[in-house]
């Protein structure tokens, strides 16, 4: 019997010190992320972030984590990552003034993967609708009137596309198609700056 109560001590004591050295190790990756992060170092701040929220989920350290890693993605121009990351943390935090930080990070993730206005302006139509979520989501935020003055900027991106497909049409003496995309201009993009 001796035998057997010594066997479950040690047994329970190998899985209490395998515990507690899984959790030092987790606050170690996430103090380390938290110092490459400091230091500007986001691609290693990625590493040990991403470790502490794989393998920590729903936790508060995980969660602070994921902010950080969406912000070391932004930060490193990986906007389709940031973007991912800032809405898994936005979906499950509790703080209300990183939740919109988040959102509104998620707008500019989508700005910055607009095309100028020679390419395809599908990214274009996805940023204004992000922003207009964030508007009518957080309608008294101090992010407002950024997002606002972003539509504005994004509007006249899509208005110098079609101004320039009419210029093009012009110069190919294409009257009929050219006076559609001036009219087209004049009818959605009547407040943009290009009228």
């Amino acid at each position: 019997k001796m035998y057997k109560l010594y066997y479950i001590i040690f047994i329970v004591m190998a899985f209490t010190t395998n515990k507690v050295s899984f959790v030092d190790e987790l606050k170690k990756r996430y103090d380390k992320g938290i110092e490459y992060f400091d230091k500007a170092e986001y691609t290693r701040a990625k590493d040990e972030l991403q470790y502490v929220v794989n393998n920590n989920p729903g936790s508060q350290m995980a969660l602070d984590a994921q902010y950080l890693l969406a912000e070391s993605h932004y930060k490193l121009k990986e906007y389709e990552s940031a973007a991912y990351e800032f809405d898994r943390y936005a979906r499950f935090a509790q703080n209300y003034d990183k939740i919109i930080a988040s959102r509104f990070r998620i707008c500019e993730s989508a700005i910055n993967l607009s095309n100028s206005f020679q390419k395809d302006q599908s990214k274009t139509l996805e940023a204004i609708d992000r922003l207009q979520e964030f508007i009518e989501d957080y309608p008294k935020s101090s992010k407002v009137n950024a997002a606002t003055e972003k539509i504005s900027l994004l509007r006249l991106k899509l208005a110098q596309k079609e101004f320039e497909s009419a210029r093009l049409y012009l110069k190919l003496e294409e009257y009929d198609s050219a006076l559609i995309y001036l009219n087209s201009i004049l009818t959605k993009y009547y407040d943009t700056e290009i009228i």
